[in-house]
């Protein structure tokens, strides 16, 4: 059975992308260093932007976007520069379409660039030499979350960010839920779903036990994105390095949803979110599933076929 640490980190009630350089994670970068750092560290303080030290010679200045809310930018001190970056998605598939967008977007920016690396992951970056100063530090981060902020919605809008296996799975369809006041309903299989209403919200436990779904929903309308920034926030105030893995948009019986993966570590154990957010003037819906993440591999196509039981109550 899934722990009670992973029950608090998720649903506790009603940003986006982590960031790195070149591939790498912040916790993880090669020679993330040490001759540079002092001045990094003066400079950052003289710019008057609030930053947090993640590790020796790596600072985390976080810039609230318009299209992507929270914007971590990663300050890493290396021997001979220093590497200003954001992850703005990672292990993407990109369309020809997208890549003509983001290489459009990268010639027109100032003081940044949009890269691929060698894992997928799209980045906006600049590298600042070692006569680097606290105007110039100061501009390069701005810039790069400007870049960050303005690529976003071209890749999350992109197939590159698809959640795999999304397409064409149907519902189970022998037992439902009601969801918001009966508005809309969940149909499932109950061979593989066993429901629980014991708690605040309704959960659809998997009777293999290690997996559950829970069905929050709100009266009050939030749009896609916002209930995507709620779902991370929460996750963000009770587990560590939550990345968002992917995003896809699609058409469940007629309306427009979204579906996000992404990954948190709470006491040790890293775990997987699969989850399908909607929302109109009725109110709106998330349906959140999450097992370990060596396992979501095994569950995701129950996840999905449940899913798709999602639609308007007849």
């Amino acid at each position: 059975m899934l722990t009670i640490a992973l029950m608090a980190l998720l649903f506790s009630g009603p940003q986006p992308p982590e960031a790195g350089t070149r591939g790498y994670a912040a916790g993880q970068l090669p020679g993330a260093a040490p001759k540079l750092g002092q001045r990094a560290l003066e400079s950052l303080e003289q710019t008057k932007l609030r930053y947090e030290k993640e590790k020796e010679g790596i600072w985390l200045v976080t810039f609230e976007g318009r299209n992507l809310g929270s914007i971590p930018v990663y300050v890493i001190a290396l021997d001979d520069m220093l590497v200003v970056s954001a992850t703005v998605m990672r292990n993407a598939i990109l369309t020809a379409e997208t890549l003509r967008a983001l290489l459009s977007a990268s010639y027109e920016a100032d003081f940044a660039k949009v890269a691929v690396d060698k894992n997928g992951h799209v980045v906006a970056l600049t590298e600042l030499g070692a006569d680097f100063n606290t105007a110039t530090l100061h501009r390069a981060l701005e810039h790069v979350a400007e870049l960050a902020d303005t690529i976003g919605p071209l890749v999350v809008g992109s197939e590159s960010a698809a959640v795999p296996g999304a397409e064409n799975v149907g519902p189970g369809d022998r037992a439902s839920v009601p969801i918001l006041r009966g508005a809309f309903e969940l149909v499932y299989d109950p061979v593989k779903w066993r429901e629980d209403k014991t708690g605040e919200h309704v959960r659809l436990y998997h009777r293999e036990g290690d997996a559950f779904v829970t069905i929050i929903d709100e009266r009050i309308e939030i749009s896609l994105d916002g209930l995507r920034d709620v779902a991370m926030q929460n996750a963000r105030a009770a587990a560590s390095d939550v990345t968002l893995l992917g995003e896809s948009a699609r058409q469940i019986n007629g309306l427009p949803v979204r579906i996000i993966r992404y990954s948190a570590t709470a006491t040790g154990v890293r775990f997987t979110f699969l989850s399908q957010l909607y929302g109109d003037k009725s109110g709106s819906v998330q349906l959140a599933g999450v097992t370990g993440a060596n396992l979501m591999q095994e569950y995701e196509p129950d996840f999905l076929e449940l899913f798709a039981g999602f639609r308007r109550a007849r």
